[in-house]
Order: structure tokens, then sequence, then C-alpha cells
């Protein structure tokens, strides 16, 4: 994820979970702190907004 949902919670670098998809463009994404499953922030991104992330990923622990 890019930088500019920090505003919402992620930080640069975490690993959301697609949640709903409206149309073929937007992605409703929620990310939860990984420690302790708490949702952290929920927002929706266009898909080029977004990268898919690699299994062995590690997601940053928000601050």
């Amino acid at each position: 994820m890019t930088d500019r949902f920090s505003a919402e919670g992620a930080l640069e670098g975490s690993i959301g979970y697609v949640i709903e998809k409206y149309g073929e463009a937007a992605l409703e994404v929620e990310v939860s702190d990984p420690l302790t499953g708490e949702t952290v922030a929920q927002f929706v991104a266009e898909a080029a907004e977004l990268e898919r992330a690699d299994p062995g990923d590690e997601a940053k622990t928000p601050r």
C-alpha cells in the first residue's frame, strides 16, 4: 500500500485484505494489527493503488 492511506491508519507497506469489490475499479480494504487482529484502518482504494502481497511478506505493526 502507498502512504496515501496513512491518515486512515494504514502505514506504507501495510498488508490489508480486500473485503468488498465495487465494480471493476474500487476495492474496500481492511488493515489489521498483525499482533492483535484489531482493525486499524478500513478504506476504499483503486486497484492501481494496491500491490499484491507475497505469502512471505511481513505486515507492519501500526504505532
